[in-house]
């Protein structure tokens, strides 16, 4: 697998004020890596919606993080085939991100 891409990503979020939120591979059909850069220590919730907005898993709930990127590998192999929301939650503040499912 290359990710590349997510670690220029990383470099280049060292010069802005705001994290970074992607994951991979995109589309899945197994496990999802969600990535996230926090520009500081930060209190994190992860949750997945179905594309209705009915709620799936919540992978993170109120875990402490370090500065810096942190992968977290989600089991979706039990997920059915579809488009789901991937949020994340920080400091008052909410990312979305989209990710689909194929078998």
């Amino acid at each position: 697998m290359n990710i590349t891409p997510v670690v220029r990503l990383k470099k280049i979020i060292h010069n802005y004020s705001q994290s970074i939120f992607t994951f991979f591979p995109n589309p899945t059909s197994t496990d999802l890596n969600i990535y996230f850069y926090l520009t500081e220590d930060n209190t994190v919730d992860i949750s997945i919606y179905d594309i209705n907005g009915k709620f799936v898993l919540e992978p993170v709930k109120s875990k402490t993080f370090s500065i810096g990127g942190h992968t977290l590998n989600v089991d979706c192999s039990g997920f059915t085939l579809g488009t789901y929301i991937t949020v994340l939650r920080y400091q008052g503040k909410q990312v979305n991100n989209k990710s689909k499912i194929r078998k």
